[in-house]
């Protein structure tokens, strides 16, 4: 396994050679808008919480795959923090 981190809310996991069901964790406190994208037809995952805290996934397959841990509500936030700009610049245009 390798993984990348594209941003605090986005995590790239490349699977090599899974052989059975294990559990992949992420050690960021457990929300349920953290989702898993990515599995291979065939997969399952199931999203839980580990050690108290951390987001895991049991995961069931086997061979590779190119996963995604995205934090959904992050995408939403920066949307909004663009709607916003674009309306403060808005406000400053007038028209004679």
């Amino acid at each position: 396994m390798s993984w990348s981190r594209e941003s605090p809310a986005r995590y790239l996991i490349e699977i090599r050679d899974a052989r059975g069901p294990f559990v992949l964790v992420l050690a960021e406190s457990y929300a349920p808008g953290w989702t898993l994208g990515g599995l291979p037809v065939g997969w399952k995952a199931e999203h839980l919480e580990v050690d108290g805290y951390a987001n895991g996934w049991r995961i069931d397959g086997s061979g590779d795959a190119a996963l995604a841990l995205t934090y959904e509500p992050a995408a939403t936030a920066r949307a909004a923090g663009w709607a916003s700009l674009v309306a403060l610049g808005a406000t400053g245009v007038s028209v004679p």
